[in-house]
């Protein structure tokens, strides 16, 4: 006995983002009066907000239509990033309800040029296998794959690494943090200028070396100082609060990047106990 299970292919419509179902893959095209496919009226996006980008997962936004939607697993398909699958889910989207579903972004494939057509969602609901071709958001998740891949091009051509004896000095409001930061060597045929170092909500991170040129083969280590950003203890809500980056220009490429240069865990916990005695706040 030859059973054949529905399969649908989900486009998004050219107007108002409506989904439009094509059904296929077994006996005849379905009649106009067909019963309404799985994610029928839905909107599926693509999106990252802040703290996804510290755990570097996509967010799959499902906004439902008139029917309920129900969703059992997930994946983002483009050929741009390496390691992803389909997450698991027993979801359950109520009419005129929106819901977030995270998926893990992978590592980037760099010698994939990635196009906002080649990005597909693709669904297992309780009936149906459901495709979305080209979701709203495609185009994002482009732009963090030029970005993520201009970091790794970077970093091959100037490593980064934060040095592991740090140390202090002063006490109280007066203690200030020192961390080395080890920039280089520079690559062959490769000269980098790095023009400043990004805080985050709750440290400033300082040095007195930049801006810097460095040539090939050239190896600097920065003292870099860490001081309060802020005081008050809400500001450890954030998952971002150790999220420093470098920024720098690779001579002959185009826009200055961003390179995150996150400490150890070990010193998250240091630069925590001292923020806590600069700033005379217990955690």
């Amino acid at each position: 006995m030859l059973f054949c299970r529905p399969r649908a292919r989900t486009v998004l419509g050219t107007v108002a983002g409506v989904i439009a179902l094509v059904l296929g893959g077994c006996g005849p095209e379905p009649a106009p009066d067909s019963p309404p496919g799985p994610l029928e009226g839905a909107t599926i996006s693509l999106m990252q907000y802040t703290h996804d980008q510290v755990n570097r997962v996509l967010v799959v936004k499902i906004k439902a239509g008139e029917r309920t939607v129900r969703v059992n697993r997930v994946e983002v398909v483009s050929g741009a990033f390496t390691g992803t699958g389909p997450e698991e889910y027993d979801a359950t989207v109520a009419a005129h309800t929106t819901l977030d579903l995270r998926v893990p972004l992978g590592e980037p494939d760099c010698a994939h040029r990635l196009s906002p057509a080649d990005v597909a969602v693709e669904f297992e609901t309780p009936d149906h296998d459901v495709v979305v071709d080209e979701p709203r958001g495609s185009d994002t998740l482009a732009a963090i794959h030029r970005r993520e891949c201009a970091v790794t091009t970077a970093v091959a051509d100037v490593p980064i690494t934060w040095g592991s004896h740090w140390r202090t000095s002063g006490s109280g409001s007066d203690l200030v943090v020192h961390a080395p930061l080890r920039i280089g060597p520079v690559a062959a045929d490769t000269a980098v200028r790095l023009s400043g170092i990004d805080g985050s909500v709750i440290f400033v991170p300082e040095t007195d070396a930049l801006p810097l040129m460095l040539d090939a083969g050239q190896t600097r280590v920065l003292d870099v100082r860490f001081r309060p950003n802020r005081c008050d203890a809400h500001v450890w809500e954030t998952s971002r609060g150790f999220q420093f980056a470098v920024r720098l220009r690779v001579d002959g490429t185009g826009d200055e990047v961003l390179v995150p240069v996150v400490p150890a865990r070990a010193k998250q916990q240091l630069l925590s106990r001292y923020w806590q005695e600069q700033c005379g706040v217990r955690r």
